[in-house]
């Protein structure tokens, strides 16, 4: 009899907390209804019914009670103009998940993105940064993987750092592509706003990773009619801005795949032949005398040298030049990559071994001058060994003027 009693009255408390948690669903749910409707304000009241029975049912399910703070505080936030009140709410709740064991909890969650997308609305960039990526660490293998990288791009690009956006963005279109599927066309626009912005400030640092992500929107999202050529131009752009922040090695990379993705068009065919034009007379000498004009040859010089099939060793004479410029501009942590790429070139042709001599002269010189006379000397002896070889190849008809 006794056990009977003790059945029906756990069934009795049981059948009560499913109507609690019922009622508490359902309450959430009309809340979020209003709120779409356009109805802020009985959105509010039934949000603050719904977090009176919260707080009022400890043992309530854990989705449930988080959501109904989450409504409130979201509510407080963005449209009632209660920011303390929203902050203190999501706090409250954070603290309650954290004790009872629920951290990595949907609802938490999403109590995480919220409170921290409402910091960084509030200027605290730092603490919402600190939230935000705690957030993405315990989302991962989740189904809120890709919602949290999505809330974590939209910080980024909000505060500038760019690189870890592409990232963030990337693990969106990885998990839950969808999530940008709507809004692409936006987002590329936005990129391409921050991107000129970016430019006209001469911040090319911040151009390659926006960059990055208007091609990572044109892979996954844009028409194939409407894709290959954005993506050639992209390539282009991504190339400009790489040789504008001295990333030199990463620029010959892009300009390959750029020149391998499709056949150049009448107007690229006449972009190669004018960057020859401009880097090729720099093989007899020319005087460099303003760093815009280095800039300028410095490009053509380098876009010749990576889309030029025939090892012409007037490129590497060229860059020469340029090397002498950079030297005498201050640039001296430039001169000696400049110099290495001539020589790399001048080694694959026997016309380019002839002077390979004036290029590891001039880099002994550069090793001298920065206070290493051991590698100097190194240097100077791969400099006469190199013109002995070229005495052994026979007269060169066609002997640059040596500057040095």
């Amino acid at each position: 009899m006794r056990l009977r009693r003790a059945a029906a009255v756990l069934a009795a408390l049981w059948m009560q907390a499913a109507v609690a948690q019922t009622d508490l669903a359902a309450l959430n749910q009309g809340a979020l209804d209003r709120f779409v409707a356009g109805d802020t304000a009985g959105a509010a009241e039934i949000a603050e019914q719904a977090l009176a029975a919260a707080r009022a049912r400890p043992d309530a399910d854990p989705n449930a009670r988080a959501t109904a703070f989450n409504n409130l505080a979201f509510l407080l936030s963005t449209a009632l103009d209660s920011p303390g009140r929203a902050e203190e709410l999501w706090r409250e709740s954070l603290l309650y998940m954290g004790k009872t064991g629920h951290t990595a909890h949907p609802a938490n969650l999403t109590t995480m993105v919220q409170l921290g997308e409402h910091l960084a609305r509030r200027g605290q960039a730092d603490q919402a940064r600190t939230l935000l990526e705690r957030a993405m660490r315990l989302a991962r293998e989740t189904d809120l993987q890709g919602a949290v990288a999505a809330a974590l791009t939209r910080f980024y690009l909000d505060t500038g750092a760019y690189p870890q956006a592409v990232v963030a963005l990337t693990e969106v279109t990885l998990t839950q592509p969808e999530l940008i599927e709507g809004v692409y066309g936006d987002l590329y626009t936005r990129l391409s706003q921050l991107i000129e912005t970016a430019e006209g400030d001469g911040r090319w640092q911040d151009v390659v990773p926006l960059i990055e992500g208007k091609l990572l929107v044109l892979r996954r999202y844009y028409p194939l009619d409407n894709r290959d050529q954005a993506m050639r131009n992209l390539m282009f752009n991504r190339y400009f801005a790489l040789v504008q922040i001295g990333d030199y090695d990463r620029a010959r990379s892009q300009i390959l795949v750029w020149k391998a993705t499709g056949t150049l068009s009448q107007d690229e065919q006449d972009f190669v032949r004018n960057m020859r034009d401009i880097a090729l007379p720099l093989a007899e000498g020319a005087n460099i005398n303003t760093l815009e004009r280095l800039e300028t040859v410095r490009m053509a010089a380098l876009f010749a040298l990576a889309v030029d099939d025939t090892a012409d060793p007037r490129l590497a004479l060229a860059l020469r030049t340029i090397a002498t410029a950079e030297g005498y501009f201050g640039q001296h942590d430039r001169v000696e990559d400049t110099l290495r790429q001539g020589i790399a070139l001048l080694e694959r042709s026997e016309q380019g071994r002839r002077h390979l001599h004036l290029l590891y002269d001039d880099l002994a010189w550069a090793a001298y001058l920065r206070g290493d006379p051991d590698r100097a000397e190194t240097l100077f002896a791969r400099s006469d060994a190199a013109q002995q070889a070229a005495q052994a190849l026979g007269p060169d008809p066609e002997a640059p003027l040596d500057l040095a």
